[in-house]
């Protein structure tokens, strides 16, 4: 391992340290990865002071060798003193090694977790000399011992203990009784298992746990990485003695095979994120040659483990978004231990996640040929393993939740098996240096050079803790400090030391301040939320902080959100209900399923009473529903029989019209979905129902619509196009049944009051089959006072269709300037965001939050084709790695599609090192090709003259797809905001599913600049996969926005605007013009449709001292 003298850390020689430490690992027929699993689980180490002279020392544990003590001597000399301490010099499989001060005499004592051996206590006597005492204190625990965590669970000031058990055995999953894992209270010194007693009973495959604090009430709650099918945990502190496991219902999914585990703040704003470690390779060939990958091709199976690193990040209230993909943090193969920490004193935590295995043991063609050969020489199988030596990564926090891969840069590309791994200030320089314990390899030791460099200010913070928790674990701390010229920033720690896979970090507190150059205040949240407060702080030095009696104070500063929640019995009691249908039955290699897209909602007023109602839509077999809106505020199901005879139709969008000029509003309802194949036409029509004005809808005959029972519609929205005073529809063709990704046909459907009469050949040619269409919205982009058409869908650019005296044509100049969108859209809206009088657009798309990140060079493709000729529609997406393009597929689903293949790449090397190219040729004849080059969810600014340029809107809408939008003035403040909720648990088997969104609210400064409220502030909570959203009016100062959620209950939430604030009607279809107070106008537009299969009433909110110019 070479030195690098010009990187940010630097490899230490052992031979300059001292440190020499070697984890060997030897095989055997008896001692070997097929009998004994645990025995690439490596070797751990622990950092902390033993002897009082403030220098951190360290201690390493292997399998096969002594664990070792090495003093600090100071000058990055180190001393093994193993023996004279009190170690033996005997080998045991051990695991984590923790630094605890465990009896409160102010020393730190050491925990080793020991695997099928009793667990060793070793007591500090003052001087860094050891005594082992675990059975004298009840701690000589024998079991599967994998980690000892360390903390006062229940605030009486001594310290508890959690062990982590791994059961796993060398037959299977099956656990054993009794390798739950454990909670021991410290009473008066000696512990006692409260496990079952406190909620801790479930048997599982634990490698990691990790501590915090995750609702900021004062209690240290417990995150439990687990092995294998074992779902993770994360206990909640009841503050009783008790905990709950609310994983289940708040952690939408977790890693699977979740090894290293830590908690902390990546983005300062007070609320501690849960990272967990998987083994997804970031390398094509490796992931394609993996046993990662689940191996079903169904809907039904909804796993919600995810073979991949998860970063979980706090929202609040115990709610969390997953946004591995998102920063960037997601594949790096078989990872271990993983932390987060500021490693450049910028005042942002970076992370680290080591990783290597000491043999592949999960490679695919060596489990099929061990399967072929039944063989059962162990060491035969054990010596064919290749052996996996990578790179460990490191990340840099870049700010808005974006990390970069710096592991280059920072010297760290030296190739090794890592297991434990711990950060330290190894000498007291004001930065984090790294250890990384090895199998097969001598320690590695980084020093970090930030401080010679002045990179960045910090300040370390030591505690004196109540109590014998003498080193205040559990404490959270909060600073603030100040730069230049005033900015404050603000950062956010607790104090425990285990972290990452099998390691201890010292009982003190590191803060990177980046730019700072002083302390305003530093706040100490001792456990209970004892809150003390130390002013002035000095900048670039350890501060020890000792504990002062005070009063229970909140971390969390509440106020009331601007969005309340509606119960059901209050609003609207509805529920959607989806059919269960297997899209990938039909096609193997669709990309994603085509049969949950809703519900839609169309709202207006029915039966004329002056109150808005609901037409919700249904699903394959369900039913379209009627509810009408009470005088108190609730919705009461108003049966229709016309609807429940087509329940067998999947509704799709919904629009509510005067279709006949009768004066009441007729319902439009487009059928679409994937569910019925060609032969039943019947199901695919569109049905139009008409009201008798008082709420009763009888289905309109076949001859007032045009057949089009051969195409899934998607969206329906209207505008009189024509200028005659009545509505004519948009319908957009979504798919054709079976057929992916045949495009279908779209229509214009114009309104003679008798009929609607298809004039799409005739008035918009191009639209005829222009995409498969998910949105699309009547709005004049170009300001010349009529309707223009903007279509979105799959595979596609954003299309803008400019209306000339009611002939639609692509605008060729939005063409050239949004090619370079093409996406996965969903929706549209406009607003004029930046209050110039003209027509802005919201889109909302895929997001970032996915494990592929198109560009115009390296699209994501695909290719539908016959390819080995045997009557089916082939489907081939590809993705760019590392510069090449591959089929994103795994080998076992594409050989099941083309047969043809194993005969030309037998083996998943072979076809795991095959581009696009090597597998299907260059000769794309008769191919279908599609390409996506952005998935970013944004806004569009109108320029004026067909001219748009985009926007990103912020990170908080790019964390899962895009669906329902809704454009409004929600603070009421002279500028448009924007909702928008989302997630869809339909992509393929392979692909995880999006369900990262809890929905978001952004507030607009009226120039084009968004910030996204924290959950806490907004109020809206959508976790589920969100479609529609309509806005209706409650009373002149308030309104309800219900929310269509697939397979959920609506939800509906009530806006109250501020004082002088008003909600104003206007006549749908219609524009008018708004004078803000500033002087500045600001243009608003009422559409037959928005959104995603959504249409709201013509109402807005007026703002205090706005008026209205035209109207």
């Amino acid at each position: 391992m070479a030195d690098g003298n010009n990187k940010q850390f630097r490899l230490q020689s052992p031979d300059s340290t001292g440190i020499t430490f070697f984890n060997r690992l030897i095989e055997t027929e008896e001692f070997n990865y097929a009998r004994q699993f645990f025995i690439y689980l490596g070797g751990g180490v622990a950092v902390g002071d033993v002897n009082g002279d403030k220098l951190p020392d360290l201690f390493f544990t292997g399998m096969q060798v002594p664990n070792a003590l090495y003093l600090n001597k100071g000058n990055w000399k180190f001393e093994n003193v193993s023996k004279v301490a009190g170690f033996p010099d005997t080998a045991a499989i051990c695991f984590t090694p923790s630094f605890i001060d465990i009896d409160g005499d102010n020393d730190l004592d050491l925990y080793v977790c020991r695997f099928n051996e009793p667990n060793h206590l070793y007591i500090n006597d003052g001087t860094g000399t050891f005594t082992e005492k675990a059975k004298e204190m009840g701690l000589a625990f024998e079991g599967k011992s994998v980690q000892a965590v360390f903390f006062d669970y229940d605030h009486d000031n001594d310290l508890d203990c959690y062990i982590a058990q791994n059961g796993f055995t060398a037959g299977g999953y099956a656990q054993i009784d009794g390798y739950s894992d454990k909670l021991f209270r410290n009473d008066a010194g000696y512990f006692v298992d409260v496990s079952k007693q406190a909620g801790i009973e479930d048997d599982r495959y634990a490698l990691s746990v990790s501590l915090g604090d995750i609702n900021n009430d004062g209690w240290t709650d417990i995150f439990v990485a687990n092995d294998f099918e074992a779902r993770d945990l994360l206990y909640v502190n009841n503050k009783n003695g008790t905990f709950t496991d609310i994983a289940p219902t708040k952690l939408r999914h977790t890693s699977h095979f979740s090894m290293g585990s830590d908690i902390a703040d990546i983005n300062n704003d007070g609320w501690m994120d849960i990272l967990s470690v998987d083994m997804m390779p970031h390398e094509h060939e490796r992931r394609m040659t993996q046993m990662t990958i689940p191996k079903v091709f169904s809907p039904y199976f909804d796993s919600t483990s995810m073979t991949r690193n998860v970063l979980q990040l706090n929202c609040g209230d115990l709610n969390f978004c997953d946004i591995g993909y998102l920063s960037g943090i997601a594949e790096t193969d078989w990872s271990w231990s993983s932390w987060i920490a500021d490693l450049d004193n910028d005042g942002l935590q970076d992370m680290c996640i080591v990783n290597g295995i000491n043999r592949d043991a999960i490679d695919m063609d060596l489990a099929s040929y061990a399967v072929k050969k039944k063989t059962d020489k162990f060491m035969w199988l054990i010596n064919s393993m290749p052996k996996t030596r990578l790179r460990n990564y490191m990340f840099r926090n870049k700010g808005n939740l974006q990390f970069q891969d710096i592991s280059d840069a920072w010297g760290f590309s030296e190739k090794l098996s890592t297991n434990g791994a711990i950060y330290a200030d190894l000498d007291n320089d004001g930065d984090l240096d790294v250890l990384l314990n090895n199998i097969d390899s001598t320690m590695a030791v980084y020093r970090n050079y930030v401080t010679e460099n002045k990179s960045g200010s910090y300040v370390k913070i030591a505690l004196k803790g109540p109590g014998k928790n003498t080193k205040g674990l559990g404490a959270k701390i909060e600073v603030i400090a100040k730069d230049a010229k005033g900015k404050e920033t603000r950062h956010f720690r607790e104090m425990h030391v285990n972290r990452g896979f099998l390691s201890c970090t010292e009982p003190i507190i590191h803060v990177g301040l980046g730019s700072a150059v002083a302390i305003k205040e530093i706040n100490v949240f001792w456990p209970g939320n004892i809150k003390q407060t130390i002013q002035k702080a000095q900048i670039n030095t350890q501060l020890n902080i000792e504990y002062v009696a005070g009063k229970e104070s909140t971390q969390v500063n509440r106020t009331k959100p601007l969005f309340e929640f509606l119960k059901p019995e209050t609003s609207l009691n509805y529920v959607h209900k989806e059919n269960q249908f297997d899209d990938f039955y039909q096609q193997r290699l669709l990309p994603h399923r085509l049969s949950i897209n809703g519900p839609a909602i169309a709202a207006g007023d029915v039966n004329g009473d002056g109150l808005t109602d609901l037409v919700i839509g249904g699903s394959h077999e369900g039913k379209t529903m009627l509810f009408l809106r009470n005088a108190n505020g609730t919705f009461s199901e108003k049966p229709q029989s016309a609807f429940a005879t087509d329940s067998r139709c999947e509704d799709q969008g919904i629009m509510l019209f005067d279709s006949d000029s009768d004066g009441d509003l007729d319902c439009y309802v487009a059928s679409g979905g994937n569910e019925s194949v060609q032969e039943d036409r019947e199901l695919f029509q569109d049905r139009l129902y008409i009201n008798d004005g008082l709420g009763n809808f009888i289905k309109a005959g076949h001859s007032f619509s045009p057949p089009l029972d051969t195409i899934a519609s998607s969206c329906i929205v209207g505008g009189d196009i024509d200028g005659d005073g009545d509505i004519d529809l948009f319908v957009g063709g979504r798919n054709v049944p079976g057929q992916y990704p045949e495009i279908p046909q779209s229509v214009i459907l114009r309104n003679d009051v008798t009929s609607l009469v298809d004039i799409t050949k005739e008035k918009a040619p191009e639209l005829e089959k222009i995409g498969m269409i998910t949105s699309a919205l009547w709005s004049d982009a170009d300001n010349d006072d009529d309707l223009d058409l903007w279509v979105v869908g799959e595979w596609m650019a954003p299309r803008l269709f400019v209306n000339n005296n009611g002939y639609l044509a692509e605008s060729t100049i939005a063409k050239t300037e949004l090619e370079g969108l093409s996406g996965q859209y969903h929706s549209i809206a406009a607003a004029d965001i930046d209050n110039d009088g003209d027509m802005d657009y919201v889109l909302g798309n895929l997001g970032k939050n996915t494990r592929y990140k198109p560009t115009r060079q390296e699209p994501i493709e695909l290719y539908a084709k016959d390819f080995d000729e045997n009557g089916s529609v082939d489907l081939i997406m590809t993705y760019f790695n590392f510069g090449k393009k591959y089929p994103v597929r795994m080998r076992a689903p594409l050989y099941a599609q083309i047969p043809t293949l194993t005969r030309r790449f037998q083996t998943y090397h072979q076809y795991g090192s095959a581009t696009f190219d090597d597998i299907f040729g260059s000769d794309l004849m008769g191919t279908k090709q599609f390409k996506a080059y952005d998935y970013e969810t944004m806004w569009l600014e109108n320029r004026g003259g067909e001219h748009f340029v985009k926007h990103a809107l912020p990170i908080e809408t790019q964390f899962s797809p895009v669906y329902g939008i809704l454009c409004e003035d929600f603070n009421a403040d002279g500028a448009m905001d924007i909702m928008t909720i989302g997630n869809f648990n339909g992509p393929d088997p392979e692909m995880f599913r999006y369900d990262n969104s809890l929905g978001c609210v952004m507030l607009g400064n009226g120039a084009g600049e968004f910030t996204a409220l924290p959950l806490l502030q907004s109020g809206i909570v959508v976790p589920k996969d969100g479609r529609s959203i309509v806005i209706m009016k409650h009373d002149q100062q308030s309104c309800d926005i219900i929310m269509g959620v697939n397979s959920q209950a609506a939800q509906t939430y009530r806006l109250t605007l501020p004082k002088g604030a008003t909600i104003q009607s206007a006549k749908q279809g219609t524009s008018l013009m708004v004078q803000l107070k500033n002087g500045k106008k600001q243009k608003k537009e009422f559409p037959f449709g928005s959104g995603y299969y959504s249409q709201s009433p013509g109402i807005f909110i007026l703002p205090k001292d706005a008026k209205v110019l035209q109207k």
